[in-house]
């Protein structure tokens, strides 16, 4: 276990023992789709004046794959807040003889309130009808995304992988909670 922002969570070790379980298989896509590969707000320009929305960055994966990558990747940016911590130094404090781990906080309890509402379109695009199991769903695939960045962001600083692996087990353990 480990103590992260004074949460007592599962660690990484629970964390593999559970995706190989039938659990896991919850959370298997739906179907194969034309996708961005790289849905992040950073890649979305919004033109308000003429109502115009343009993606950009589209080869940031397969063009046919899963559609729950591009939910992940939109969760990467809304919940995670990817775009705040990759650009900062996250990591307050770090005790490793106690496994206790202190950071920056990006997103506050009361945004989680309402957060899944502004996703409300995805609902039909993913065939869920359930708020609860669509939160789950974009949970789970933004942890994916989370851990295929580390060896990226481990380059960039370490400080920055060592809180993408903090945000994996932080949300692995939300995602587990909530039903």
């Amino acid at each position: 276990n480990i103590t992260i922002n004074g949460i007592l969570c599962d660690g990484l070790k629970t964390i593999f023992k559970y995706f190989d379980t039938e659990q896991y298989n919850y959370f298997n896509p739906k179907y194969l789709s034309p996708i961005h590969g790289d849905l992040t707000l950073e890649n979305i320009m919004v033109c308000e004046e003429k109502n115009d929305i343009k993606l950009i960055d589209l080869d940031g994966g397969d063009f046919i794959d899963a559609i729950e990558l591009d939910f992940g990747k939109l969760f990467q940016s809304t919940l995670s807040k990817y775009e705040l911590w990759s650009n900062d130094e996250p990591i307050i404090n770090i005790d490793y003889d106690n496994y206790i781990i202190d950071t920056k906080e990006y997103i506050s309890s009361s945004e989680l309130i309402n957060f899944i509402e502004i996703f409300y379109q995805w609902k039909e695009i993913l065939e869920i009808d359930d708020n609860v199991k669509l939160f789950r769903v974009g949970i789970f695939y933004m942890i994916i995304h989370l851990f295929r960045m580390i060896p990226f962001r481990y380059k960039c600083s370490e400080n920055q992988a060592i809180y993408s692996i903090k945000e994996i087990i932080y949300w692995y353990n939300y995602l587990t909670q909530i039903q």
